[in-house]
């Protein structure tokens, strides 16, 4: 699901929120947040997450989970103070595929 914030004809930003099922229950994972640098502290991430979360919702989708830099303390603050919690249960692992497949 691509959600675009926009002021008038411009992108001010998006998210990329991915929903699948399993054979248990429907999964989100909101794989891109963006805004544009000269957008940003103005409430467009808020907005952008808070778009995700209810099309997840309507979605049937319990949890959304998403990943951010350790270092990238403006979002971190931002997905506290939107209800994120820090999981502890999960370690995420980039493959990269320049050349191929291990």
């Amino acid at each position: 699901v691509l959600i675009c914030a926009k002021n008038k004809d411009q992108i001010l930003g998006l998210a990329v929120l991915v929903v699948y099922h399993t054979l248990v229950n429907p999964r989100a994972i909101l794989e891109t947040i963006i805004v544009k640098p000269d957008s940003r502290r103005m409430g467009v991430g808020s907005e952008l997450l808070k778009n995700a979360l209810e099309e997840a919702c309507k979605r049937k989708v319990n949890t959304v989970r998403l990943a951010t830099g350790k270092e990238n303390d403006a979002s971190n603050a931002m997905f506290q103070e939107m209800g994120g919690e820090l999981s502890d249960d999960y370690s995420w692992y980039d493959f990269s595929l320049s050349e191929g497949p291990q």
